[in-house]
């Protein structure tokens, strides 16, 4: 039975409301009260947030976070997964700057890093992260990391600024032929409900859950930095970047050709388990490592996350591409009316005018004596120019002069008669990453 007495006329002549709904009124007041608290919970929790480790730069109206440490020319960019940032880096950066350059980033929307415009395509994260490199002032030559959708970023970079790219590792590249809409749908609902979680201050009470939304064991170095990996704007930004991956998954088909690499180094980390082989992944990264003449598949026992269960692969993964990448510093392309070759040089002052060649500053043309076999860096033909003896001219005889393919046509004749290439048409189009300017 409930406490109610019979409607009476105010002054104004309405009805009081019985107290019953009186009482509903206060409780529904008191819930939504509630509710403005804990939406408060995860604002006023990032006021302590722990500051950056690197710089935020400004990309075009908003900021985005970089950290840069190490020395020396390659640089290595590290690109994360999807709601991963710098954070899940750290062991990898760790080692790998005492080697080289290594910068981690947040993409737009992640960790420190601000929001960026929609739709967040895997493109326009590519340009974004140009401009920030730009910003930050790391031109590169660049070896680029990228890990499950990161690889996306790294393919779009090869395609769009191919003369800035000297290297490639994939960890566990994510495969755009299973990126539908229909079977992202769970993982953008996943999102939206962690996004809720957040707001209302779930991370902040049951950290333990962090984990499964990781979807790894978190390492302990890293637990008082995940609330600022993982929060309300990092889950918006994640359950839009996949609601724009069908659009993505499209774009990425005609970066995937035969010769899209060249010649740039390049491995591919396989993480050999079960849901790998469901997805396709070994296929898919057998035809991604093909697309370098310098490409190698690693399979590694492994969940998705190999920086994480085995960083040492990875790291020296990384390190063996700089090295590739600084071991082909010597090597230029030609062009001969449509024909081109590759030659190695070894001596300074050529390298200069080849470069000078290469920037239209002088008409001089190459030159050097011709041996069998392709050298290890003149692929496909089946002879090369001796580095030691590769020097830029001003005139030349014509009995040296002619197309890369007559030299195939009649291989005995030019190696033993001729003894010498001299192309007079010939133009520099490829100089080695380390030397771009």
């Amino acid at each position: 039975m409930t406490d109610e007495k019979p409607s009476e006329k105010n002054e104004k002549g309405w009805k009081a409301k019985p107290r019953k709904i009186r009482y509903s009124a206060y409780g529904g007041a008191a819930v939504a009260a509630l509710f403005v608290i804990l939406l408060s919970i995860e604002p006023i929790g990032s006021l302590g947030n722990p500051a950056p480790p690197g710089r935020l730069l400004d990309v075009g109206g908003y900021k985005m976070h970089i950290y840069c440490t190490g020395e020396g020319s390659p640089t290595v960019i590290l690109d994360a997964g999807l709601g991963q940032g710098t954070l899940y880096w750290s062991q990898v950066q760790e080692s790998v700057s005492k080697h080289a350059r290594v910068c981690s980033y947040d993409r737009a929307g992640m960790g420190w890093s601000e929001s960026g415009p929609k739709p967040r395509t895997y493109m326009k994260v590519t340009e974004e992260l140009h401009a920030l490199l730009s910003a930050a002032g790391e031109q590169g030559p660049l070896v680029l990391v990228g890990h499950s959708s990161g690889a996306h970023t790294v393919r779009f970079f090869t395609q769009d600024f191919p003369n800035e790219v000297a290297g490639i590792v994939l960890e566990d590249a994510a495969n755009e032929r299973v990126l539908t809409q229909e079977n992202l749908a769970p993982g953008v609902k996943m999102m939206q409900d962690a996004l809720l979680a957040s707001r209302l201050g779930y991370f902040r009470i049951n950290e333990d859950s962090l984990a499964t939304m990781a979807g790894m064991e978190i390492p302990a170095e890293l637990k008082p930095y995940l609330h600022i990996n993982y929060n309300s704007k990092t889950f918006a930004t994640s359950a839009d970047e996949l609601m724009a991956m069908p659009v993505t998954a499209e774009a990425l088909e005609p970066t995937k050709y035969e010769g899209a690499w060249k010649d740039i180094p390049a491995i591919v980390l396989t993480a050999d388990n079960e849901n790998g082989r469901m997805l396709g992944m070994h296929e898919h990264h057998t035809q991604l490592a093909e697309l370098s003449t310098k490409g190698e598949q690693i399979l590694v026992n492994s969940s998705h996350n190999i920086h994480i269960d085995q960083p040492d692969v990875v790291i020296q993964a990384i390190l063996n591409v700089v090295d590739a990448a600084i071991t082909t510093s010597d090597t230029f392309v030609v062009d001969v009316v449509g024909e081109r070759f590759s030659v190695r040089v070894t001596d300074a002052e050529t390298t200069r005018l080849l470069v000078e060649n290469y920037e239209h500053k002088n008409s001089m043309h190459i030159t050097g004596k011709l041996a069998r076999g392709d050298g290890g860096f003149n692929n496909p033909w089946p002879w090369h120019l001796e580095p030691d003896s590769v020097r830029m001219a001003e005139v030349s005889i014509e009995l040296c002069d002619g197309r890369p393919s007559l030299i195939e046509e009649d291989l005995d004749y030019w190696i033993e008669t001729v003894g010498s290439y001299c192309p007079w048409s010939s133009s520099i189009v490829e100089v080695p990453p380390l030397l771009r300017s």
